[in-house]
C-alpha cells in the first residue's frame, strides 16, 4: 500500500479519532475539575452565609429594644 491508499487513509482517521478522544477525555476531566472547584466554592459561600447570619442574629439578641416612636 502507499502513502496514500487506503490503508494510509484508515490509520490517518483512526489517527485523528484517537487525538479527538485524548482530547473528549481531557475536556471531561477538566469539566469535572471545574464542577468539584464550583461545589467548593458554594460551600464555602454557605458556611460563611451561615456564619455572618449567626453573627448578625447573636448581635440582635444583644441589643436592647428600641422604643418605637408615636406616629406623628
Amino acid at each position: 500500500d502507499s502513502k496514500y491508499g487506503i490503508k494510509g487513509g484508515f490509520d490517518a482517521e483512526k489517527s485523528h479519532a484517537d487525538e479527538l478522544e485524548m482530547k473528549l477525555a481531557d475536556a471531561l476531566r477538566e469539566n469535572e475539575a471545574l464542577k468539584e472547584a464550583i461545589a467548593e466554592m458554594r460551600q464555602e459561600h454557605h458556611d460563611r452565609f451561615d456564619e455572618l447570619t449567626g453573627r448578625l442574629a447573636q448581635y440582635q439578641l444583644q441589643q436592647p429594644p428600641q422604643p418605637q416612636s408615636p406616629p406623628p
